[in-house]
């Protein structure tokens, strides 16, 4: 599963708002609330349970955080090059079939 949280606490909402989009988790987090507390919340639940999890941030105190609970952490640059790469290794997959 993958979910994705986004800072919100500018907004006026008082719940946070999520929604599917293409078999993603979206959480916009609600007034007052940071996506750090909304991660904090998910790594614990997650970790908890026994679950593998997998954090991207840059975030120092975040992937200290995470780390400490027994979650991996990967910064964001090295997400973005990992969904760069899996974009081109499926467009090679998809040149191949099309032959």
């Amino acid at each position: 599963d993958v979910t994705v949280v986004f800072d919100a606490h500018h907004s006026s909402a008082m719940a946070n708002a999520e929604e599917q989009v293409e078999g993603v988790h979206v959480v916009f987090t609600r007034k007052g609330h940071s996506a750090d507390h909304v991660i904090e919340r998910l790594a614990y639940t997650a970790t908890g349970a026994g679950d593998n999890l997998t954090v991207a941030t840059s975030d120092r105190f975040q992937r200290d955080l995470v780390r400490g609970m027994g979650g991996a952490v990967i910064s964001a640059p090295e997400l973005e090059r990992q969904v760069i790469a899996a974009e081109e290794d499926l467009g090679r997959r998809v040149k191949r079939y099309q032959r």
